[in-house]
């Protein structure tokens, strides 16, 4: 009310809304047209004029407003919510993969500042593979391209861990495998189609976009600190099996064995479900890669994913 009351000129156009066109008087002639109009010739006249009015003041109605809006009504309001404090908090799905914790940002009042405390893409695929052990997710040996389901491959772990972080592994795989066919072993170029994307994400196509975009590092289970195994790392690890060596990807986990030792969280056929109780040293390390923000970003970049300025999505 307040606004009202300072701009007295609202309040003028209301009552010109509510007065309307006046009925013509007795003593009323139109220009040129003979005698005074009877009783009915005034009330058509009265008809008349109040659609002239009507399509004259609608726009100057209409543009009023707008400029209330615009001049008043709508830098209070953003004044006002300016002032509120804002907090963005984690979305997580029922029966699926727990999604990204977005960053939580924090806005002082009467105050601009913002600050943004933002989680890391391996704090996210710790929290996801996590996730798989508490669901009892079972093992398979083929992927499942169903991100909700409760079963999966190795690779599935790592496609709904980068999921989460909203970024869509098989898709970038895809693009990649179509510009470099021939790292991925293939003579021509793959013809995309829905066949193509429920098998291609397989352990030799995560191997090669891994060493092409993500950080390599040590195998060394000594090394500690950031060159080490840190939580929500990918490995790629070896254990031997009736056949040869079974090749399999986990993700490192932030316990650790009674000799200080980092776990695994596997999904292993041989343990038919996701289990977090196997040491690095169970296993023979065969790649150990990390994957950040500023990674996911190139490749989304590089193979054209999403527009380089709408990069905050990722995490």
């Amino acid at each position: 009310m307040k606004i009202l009351n300072d701009h007295k000129w609202i309040w003028e156009i209301v009552a010109l809304i509510r007065r309307g066109p006046l009925l013509p008087s007795k003593s009323y002639r139109p220009s040129g047209r003979g005698p005074l109009l009877n009783r009915r010739d005034r009330l058509l006249a009265h008809r008349n004029g109040s659609k002239i009015w009507a399509k004259s003041a609608l726009p100057i109605l209409i543009a009023g407003l707008v400029g209330l809006w615009v001049q008043i009504i709508g830098p209070e309001l953003r004044a006002h919510s300016g002032h509120e404090q804002l907090t963005v908090t984690q979305a997580v799905k029922p029966g699926g993969p727990q999604a990204a914790a977005t960053p939580q940002v924090t806005t002082r009042k009467g105050r601009g500042k913002v600050s943004v405390r933002p989680v890391s893409v391996g704090q996210v695929m710790l929290r996801v593979a996590k996730d798989h052990v508490a669901r009892r997710v079972i093992a398979t040996v083929g992927s499942v391209p169903d991100l909700e389901a409760m079963k999966g491959a190795d690779v599935d772990m790592v496609e709904r861990a980068l999921h989460a972080a909203h970024f869509e592994l098989r898709d970038a795989i895809i693009r990649h495998r179509f510009r470099a066919f021939r790292t991925y072993g293939l003579r021509k170029r793959p013809q995309p189609g829905a066949a193509l994307r429920k098998r291609v994400l397989t352990k030799r196509a995560l191997t090669v976009f891994l060493e092409a975009f993500a950080q390599r590092l040590g195998v060394d289970c000594d090394v500690t600190g950031e060159a080490g195994f840190m939580p929500g790392d990918v490995v790629l690890v070896s254990r031997p099996r009736r056949r040869g060596q079974l090749k399999q990807f986990a993700i490192v986990s932030d316990r650790t064995d009674p000799q200080g030792i980092s776990l695994l969280i596997t999904l292993d056929p041989g343990d038919k479900v996701a289990r977090e109780a196997h040491s690095l040293s169970r296993y023979e390390v065969v790649s150990h890669y990390r994957l950040s923000r500023a990674d996911l970003v190139h490749v989304a970049a590089s193979l054209a994913m999403t527009n380089p300025s709408d990069s905050s999505r990722l995490l």
